[in-house]
C-alpha cells in the first residue's frame, strides 16, 4: 500500500490506518472528482493507476463473498491531480510513478525523453538516407538511359502532354509493349522533374506528368 508520495518536491504520507468512514467507494470517489471539475478521469483509469500501484486504493472486505472493494480517501485527490499534470506533459505510468513515488525530477525524466526521441529521429533520418541512397543509386541510371533512348530515338527533350500522346498512339500500331513504353515515359518524367545541378525534385511537376500519363491511356484504351 502507498505509504508516501511526492508532489512537486514536497513529500506527504499516506495514513495506513484510516476510519472506515472516511473511505470512499470508487464510483462515490470519481463523484467527487467530477464535482471538483477534475475531468478525464474514469473507472478504468482508477482501477488501472491502483493494479499499476501508482495511485492504490484500500481494499476493504465487503458483501456476502467478501470481495475485496477499492476505497479512497480526500487525499488521493491530490494524487489524482498530480498525475494529471503529469499526463498532460506527455509523461507515461512509469514516469509518473518516478515522480511521484521516487521523487525523481520532471527535467531529469524530461531529458532522457529528448534524447531519445533525437536517437529516434536520427534513426528514421538513417533509414531515409539509405533510401534515398538505394534509389539514386538504382533509379538514376535508368532516367538516365530512358532520356538518351528518347533524345537518340524520338528527338524529345522535354516531356509533355501532346508527347506522351504521340508516343502512345505511335506505338500502339508498331506493336510496342505498351508497359514498357509507360515505364519509358514515367522515368522520363522523373528525369525532366529532376534539377541535378541544383539536387532539387519538383514532386508537382512529376505528379502533373504521371496524371498526363494516365489520362493518356485512358484515352487510348477508348479508341482500341
Amino acid at each position: 500500500m502507498l505509504s508516501e508520495y511526492y508532489i512537486k518536491n514536497k513529500k506527504y504520507k499516506l495514513e495506513s490506518k484510516i476510519n472506515k468512514k472516511e473511505l470512499i467507494a470508487i464510483g462515490d470517489f470519481l463523484k467527487i472528482l467530477k464535482c471538483e471539475k477534475i475531468e478525464n478521469v474514469t473507472l478504468k483509469n482508477l482501477r488501472e493507476w491502483d493494479n499499476k500501484k501508482l495511485l492504490q486504493a484500500f481494499r476493504v472486505a465487503h458483501g456476502p463473498i467478501r470481495e475485496k472493494v477499492r476505497y479512497y480517501t480526500k487525499q488521493h485527490i491530490n494524487i489524482v491531480i498530480e498525475i494529471l499534470r503529469l499526463k498532460s506533459l506527455g509523461f507515461e505510468i512509469p514516469d509518473i510513478k518516478k515522480v511521484i513515488l521516487n521523487n525523481t525530477p520532471e527535467n531529469l525524466i524530461l531529458l532522457n525523453k529528448d534524447i531519445d526521441c533525437k536517437k529516434n529521429i536520427k534513426n528514421i533520418k538513417d533509414i531515409i538516407r539509405n533510401i534515398n541512397d538505394k534509389e539514386l543509386y538504382i533509379i538514376k541510371p535508368m532516367i538516365k538511359n530512358a532520356k538518351k533512348y528518347f533524345l537518340e530515338q524520338m528527338s524529345i527533350k522535354e516531356l509533355n502532354y501532346d508527347d506522351i500522346k504521340n508516343i502512345l498512339i505511335k506505338n500502339k500500331y508498331l506493336n510496342y509493349d505498351v508497359g514498357i513504353i509507360i515505364f519509358a515515359l514515367i522515368l522520363l518524367s522523373s528525369f525532366n522533374c529532376y534539377d541535378i545541378d541544383n539536387d532539387i525534385f519538383d514532386s508537382y511537376k512529376f505528379s502533373k506528368y504521371i496524371d498526363d500519363i494516365a489520362d493518356s491511356i485512358n484515352n487510348n484504351k477508348k479508341s482500341y
